[in-house]
């Protein structure tokens, strides 16, 4: 079995300028939690427009940073046409067989010019996986001043099943955070919805410090089926702390027998859209798809979306592209007020190696349709053994 996991790093809007470095999300980039690694990757989804007089050398850029020995992973720098699009795949597979457990930031810099980035994902490919681990993207990139939990303002929320996973299973919760003033404590939970409780020893929480941290939480007990999200807080009401990112960590262990299966996603949007008018339009939110890169296993392909509509009498809309074709029955409605997440049935998954999806939205009426998250939703079952020899994996575009 080939399979492919991914780390939505970073999946917001960012505007840069200057030679300054901006210290952005952070995550914990654990190899010891897989095995059998035949790859690891980032990719970015970015632009960059020239600002800087004639030949005066503009440029911007943006690192994968190893936040714990403090050096440069990986850098690259963006398309000068001013269109977005995914870069070069970078390989850093060495890099992390070298350095197994590390903690990596996003940086970036940009030179007479005016940077934007929308999303960095590392990708790790797996053959025959005794180990892996699946982040599940939740509630990303807020400020908050309260000083009580609440829900965010867009919200991701995520079903768990724990019969989609085989072996040990283990899960936890992380984010990247940071406060303002140092003077303040930022926390965050994982929030069972379904229950209206917050789940039993899942917070985390970052003092003194202003500079983004990854925290993670211990091992955690969660009823199957739920609705799961992710809520934040500071100590102090009207100061401010900020999150970048936030994850349900799944960590299955086959204890040295390859795993059959999983259930991972691909995330598009990630983020909160207010999208009014009867019209799709492409948010641009590109994600690259790789089939090749699950193989020797059954791969039921869903698309799933967390929407609502400000009003019961709209219907909010969301669909995938590929390469800016709707993949088919791929188009998810919602009517009410409260967020929902709604799934599609079994979709024919795109070929090839370097597919760009894309999501785009509409509403029945001017006023807009509200969604939070687009994704790709990939159940994985009856994986098979995979001799070497006969592995030939894709890194998109």
């Amino acid at each position: 079995m080939i399979i492919e996991q991914e780390i939505d790093l970073y999946n917001n809007n960012l505007t840069y300028t200057g030679s300054g470095t901006d210290l952005l999300a952070c995550v914990s980039l654990d190899m010891t939690k897989y095995d059998n690694v035949i790859g690891v990757y980032v990719q970015y989804l970015t632009k960059y427009t020239y600002g800087g007089p004639p030949d005066s050398g503009g440029s911007a850029s943006w690192q994968l940073y190893n936040d714990t020995d403090g050096e440069v992973i990986t850098a690259s720098i963006a398309s000068s046409t001013g269109d977005w699009g995914l870069s070069t795949v970078k390989d850093i597979t060495g890099y992390c067989a070298s350095h197994p457990t590390i903690k990596v930031r996003l940086r970036t810099n940009a030179i007479n010019d005016l940077g934007f980035m929308r999303r960095c994902i590392i990708r790790i490919v797996q053959l025959n996986p005794t180990k892996t681990r699946t982040m599940i993207p939740l509630a990303n990139h807020q400020n908050i001043t309260a000083a009580s939990y609440a829900v965010v303002t867009g919200p991701k929320r995520w079903i768990y099943t724990s019969g989609n996973y085989d072996g040990t299973v283990t899960v936890s919760f992380g984010c990247s955070m940071r406060v303002v003033s140092a003077a303040n404590t930022a926390y965050g939970e994982l929030y069972d919805v379904t229950a209206g409780a917050a789940i039993a020893d899942s917070e985390v929480s970052i003092t003194g410090t202003t500079a983004s941290d990854f925290l993670q939480s211990g091992s955690l007990t969660l009823t199957s089926g739920n609705i799961l999200d992710a809520r934040f807080k500071i100590s102090t009401a009207g100061q401010t702390m900020n999150y970048q990112n936030s994850f349900l960590i799944i960590d299955q262990d086959g204890n040295g027998v390859p795993l059959t299966k999983l259930q991972t996603v691909v995330q598009v949007i990630n983020m909160r859209i207010s999208q009014g008018g009867t019209t799709y339009i492409p948010q641009i939110r590109y994600n690259s798809y790789n089939n090749n890169n699950y193989k020797n296993c059954t791969v039921d392909f869903k698309h799933e979306a967390v929407l609502a509509v400000g009003f019961d009498v709209l219907t909010a809309y969301a669909d995938l592209t590929d390469d800016g074709t709707e993949i088919t029955s791929s188009e998810l409605t919602c009517n009410v007020t409260d967020w929902t997440i709604k799934t599609s049935g079994s979709l024919t998954a795109p070929t090839g190696d370097a597919n760009q999806i894309d999501s785009q939205t509409k509403c029945s009426a001017a006023l807009p349709g509200l969604c939070t998250s687009t994704r790709i939703v990939l159940t994985i079952t009856d994986g098979v053994v995979t001799p070497r020899l006969l592995t030939s994996i894709g890194v998109g575009t």
